[in-house]
């Protein structure tokens, strides 16, 4: 018999679902500002992620050639 085929593992939908149950989960526990509070630092943590992922893409692109002037004789 056959096996089931996986699927592809989708990084993005998984965090996204993580976070629906988290949020979820803490709907009655914690307070609303407390709530407000938490998602605004997330927001400041994955904007701190995307940042350090933009550092490491310029890294891996060459560096231009700096121009020189070009060299005038004078007589």
């Amino acid at each position: 018999m056959p096996q089931p085929r996986r699927g592809r593992v989708r990084p993005m939908r998984v965090a996204a679902e993580l976070e629906e149950r988290f949020w979820n989960a803490l709907e009655g526990a914690i307070p609303a500002e407390v709530q407000h509070h938490l998602t605004n630092a997330l927001r400041e943590f994955l904007e701190a992620m995307r940042a350090m992922i933009d550092v490491a893409i310029a890294r891996t692109q060459p560096k231009p050639e700096p121009k020189r002037p070009k060299r005038v004789v004078v007589k």
